[in-house]
């Protein structure tokens, strides 16, 4: 019997000591601070931040760094303001996914792309059609990372025009009707 205590002792105490380690590490934002842009912020020329836009960066003396696809963008510091939030407010830091857990995808103009912490408002317009990498949530939902937040992307609906069968005929000229299927 008290075998059976000591080893439940034992294993209670490597989880006490190990899941909160395990924990910070997925989860921590390193160091990194909230922050909103106060005006539009042009990111490469392929998305632009709207106003109130929240998300990750660590800032330098002109500038602020945020992660951006793989790598990380350099923004004006005066585009941006530090955020306030209780912890229960705050949104989530999230840590890009491992290597090679995403899709490269070209990003069109016509595409959706609006934050995870609000209702289907848009918070990034797309500037041009560019590949960006495009990663699955938990839910199979497509998602983008910019600044260590995460952003619901939607494709566009394809639509394709197909000619329709009936063909009028008027003084010599055949008249064709197309019409609009969209894909699903």
């Amino acid at each position: 019997m008290k075998r059976k205590i000591a080893f439940i002792i034992s294993v209670l105490l490597v989880f006490l000591v190990a899941l909160p380690q395990v924990f910070s590490a997925n989860g921590e934002s390193e160091g990194l601070e909230i922050f909103h842009a106060t005006t539009v912020i042009n990111l490469n020329d392929q998305f632009s931040l709207n106003p109130n836009v929240y998300f990750y960066g660590k800032e330098n003396d002109y500038e602020l760094e945020i992660q951006y696809g793989g790598g990380e963008f350099s923004i004006p510091i005066e585009s941006v303001q530090k955020a306030e939030f209780s912890d229960t407010e705050k949104p989530s830091y999230q840590t890009l996914p491992p290597e090679g857990s995403y899709a490269l995808k070209t990003i069109d103009e016509g595409d959706t792309v609006y934050s995870t912490n609000s209702s289907p408002e848009h918070k990034l317009d797309i500037i041009s059609s560019s590949e960006y990498p495009v990663y699955q949530d938990e839910n199979g939902e497509n998602v983008i990372y910019i600044g260590n937040t995460a952003f619901f992307y939607e494709e566009k609906e394809d639509i394709v025009m197909t000619e329709d069968d009936s063909s009028k005929t008027t003084g010599g000229e055949t008249e064709t009707t197309t019409t609009e299927e969209q894909l699903t």
